[in-house]
């Protein structure tokens, strides 16, 4: 790009409408880049506003748990499965999968708190998974609760 813009085969206005249109959505997909996900979702997410949820997407994803046997109906959207299907049909309308966006916690606490509910969100993880460190060690429920709910591996 910079040595056809100084051999004069291009203009810096169309260098940087293809790098507008070609480059940056494209470097931003999950496939090609780790971080791309949850900063185009924090992006997108902060620039728009919208009402808060108040903590709803949170008691949602407790549905998740349960069997589909079990839940009577169809279990509501994620928060992250609502994001990747409005970002595809914005801007990626050719791609097959709509999934792999990376939606993060800090973006699911701005939308359900708004901006102080990142760090309130965040302190209160920080007290459950101190409150069940020692679960393990206590009764037999709570080591088949540990072996079920917390991720093999690491001492803790």
């Amino acid at each position: 790009m910079i040595p056809a813009m100084i051999a004069g085969e291009t203009t810096t206005d169309a260098t940087v409408e293809r790098v507008r249109d070609d480059l940056l959505w494209r470097n931003f997909l999950p496939g090609l880049n780790e971080f791309g996900g949850p900063f185009t979702c924090l992006t997108l997410i902060t620039s728009e506003p919208s009402p808060q949820r108040s903590g709803m997407t949170y008691a949602e994803s407790m549905l998740w748990v349960l069997p589909t046997l079990i839940y009577p109906g169809i279990k509501p959207a994620s928060l992250a499965s609502e994001f990747a299907e409005s970002l595809h049909t914005e801007f990626f309308p050719n791609l097959e999968y709509r999934i792999g966006w990376g939606f993060s916690p800090v973006v699911e606490a701005y939308v359900n708190f708004g901006f102080f509910g990142i760090p309130f969100v965040c302190a209160v993880f920080a007290i459950l998974w101190r409150a069940t460190r020692n679960w393990p060690y206590r009764n037999l429920t709570g080591m088949l609760t540990y072996l079920l709910v917390l991720p093999a591996g690491g001492k803790t």
